[in-house]
Order: C-alpha cells, then structure tokens, then sequence
C-alpha cells in the first residue's frame, strides 16, 4: 500500500503496543495528509500526547485547529475512556 493510497482512505488508525511511536506516526501521517484533505487527529486515552507537538494547550473532545497558519487543514481532539 502507498501513500497515496493511505491518503484515499476516509479512517487510518495507528494502533499497538505502548512506545512503539503510534503518536509520532500519527502526527506524520496526519500532517502530510492535512496538505491535501481536512483532517481529524484523533487521540484515545487519558492524556493527548501529540499537545505539546502542536501546540495546544488541551485536547479536548470538541476538535480544535492546533495552527492554522501552519496546518491549515488539521484539526485534533482527544477522547477519554469513560470508566
């Protein structure tokens, strides 16, 4: 499978053991595709562990642009478990 066909899917999750670099693969993927399409980085769990990359204060699970000046087409949002 190519980028290109990766970029065509509507849902691309990243999933796996813990510190195998899902978040850092994630962050990748959704920026190059926030290049062509809008896109919703989603992260699942107790903290969002891409806020410090993109500069955002806290996710949420309203999505937020993170900067639009420089990924005009990425939004992101967290959701957490409910116990």
């Amino acid at each position: 499978m190519t980028l290109e066909d990766l970029l065509a899917k509507r849902l691309v999750l990243f999933t796996g053991k813990g510190g195998v670099g899902k978040t850092t693969c994630a962050l990748a993927f959704a920026v190059a595709a926030s290049r062509k399409r809008r896109v919703l980085l989603c992260e699942v769990g107790a903290r969002a562990a891409s806020s410090h990359v993109l500069s955002v204060r806290e996710a949420t699970h309203v999505p937020s642009q993170p900067d639009a000046a420089r990924f005009p087409g990425l939004w992101s949002a967290r959701l957490e478990p409910v116990k």
